[in-house]
């Protein structure tokens, strides 16, 4: 999965609190117009992540998958690296592509639009809809790792200039 001119960041997650705080420590290196692929398998973790992303930009109100209305609008702020005083607003667009059955649908959505309207756009089920994703996304791996059912293993595929360094 490794693009051109990028880096994987591994780590390791003991639970969904660990995820959400990892999610939290992503949020703070977003900016407008990020585009952040979430890929793992049914219960992997992806909205978990999403969830902590969404705290870690002031979101207040309960983010859950959009698994039915296929995309959800949240406000939140910037945070961290280059954050202004006071925090700037910004839109989260929050898709779910697991229900999709035609691309059709995903042109509907016009991702396109959401991705350069400046906010920031969290993609479960990235890879039903691989082929309308820009280049310079995030992409967030998540798998399980071990017998733990809580453990998971992380792996962040970012542009190298980004220089995105997450604390687990």
């Amino acid at each position: 999965m490794n693009r051109t001119g990028t880096e994987e960041i591994e780590f390791f997650s003991s639970g969904p609190d660990d995820t959400r705080r990892t999610g939290a420590s992503l949020a703070e290196f977003l900016k407008p117009d990020d585009v952040v692929a979430l890929y793992g398998d049914l219960g992997s973790g992806k909205t978990v992540l999403a969830q902590g992303v969404c705290r870690g930009l002031g979101v207040t109100r309960p983010v859950t998958s959009p698994t039915y209305t296929l995309i959800q609008e949240y406000g939140g702020f910037l945070a961290g690296k280059g954050a202004s005083d006071p925090p700037a607003e910004i839109k989260i667009y929050h898709f779910d592509f697991y229900r999709i059955s035609s691309m059709r649908e995903i042109e509907d959505l016009d991702p396109a639009g959401h991705f350069e309207a400046g906010g920031i756009c969290l993609i479960e089920w990235a890879d039903r809809g691989e082929m309308f994703l820009p280049e310079s996304r995030l992409s967030v791996r998540l798998l399980r790792a071990g017998a733990d059912p809580d453990r998971r293993r992380i792996i962040l595929t970012v542009p190298v200039s980004r220089n995105i360094r997450l604390r687990s």
